[in-house]
Formats: structure tokens, C-alpha cells, sequence
């Protein structure tokens, strides 16, 4: 059986169990505003603390996943 992605994971298991919803609506918010981040920092590269401020929502969109850890650990699939 092939390995889900974590991402996918995510939104499958968030859609499962309210308690995960939060956590997923904030990983999938900061990965959108750093995307954005992202594409500002080529546009206006002088623009200040753009690097920044990607790195500190890289950083709330990473620490989002611990629920999905926890979910995984509290819940485990069963393979087969």
C-alpha cells in the first residue's frame, strides 16, 4: 500500500475529527500567506521584512502539523 502524503493526510484526517480542523485551517492559512511572502520577496526585493515574515509563518505552518503527530499516534491506521 503506498504511503500517503502529509498533506493530504492532513486535510483527510481534519475532515474526519473537528479537533483537527483548527490546527489544519491555520497550517493551510500560513502556507498560503508564505506562499504569498514568497512571491512578494521576488517581486520587491527591497521591500523590508518580507524574508522575515515568512520564516515566522514557515515556522506556525511547521508547528501545525504537531496535531496531525499526535492525531496519528493517538489513532493509528491499520494497514492492510
Amino acid at each position: 500500500m503506498p504511503r500517503r502524503r502529509a498533506q493530504a493526510e492532513f486535510a483527510r484526517r481534519a475532515q474526519e475529527r473537528a479537533s483537527l480542523r483548527p490546527a489544519h485551517r491555520a497550517h493551510v492559512a500560513t502556507a498560503a500567506l508564505g506562499a504569498a511572502c514568497f512571491a512578494l520577496e521576488d517581486a520587491f526585493p527591497t521591500l523590508p521584512f518580507i524574508h522575515t515574515t515568512w520564516h515566522l509563518l514557515s515556522a506556525v505552518g511547521v508547528a501545525a502539523t504537531g496535531a496531525l503527530v499526535a492525531d496519528c499516534e493517538a489513532y493509528p491506521r491499520k494497514q492492510g
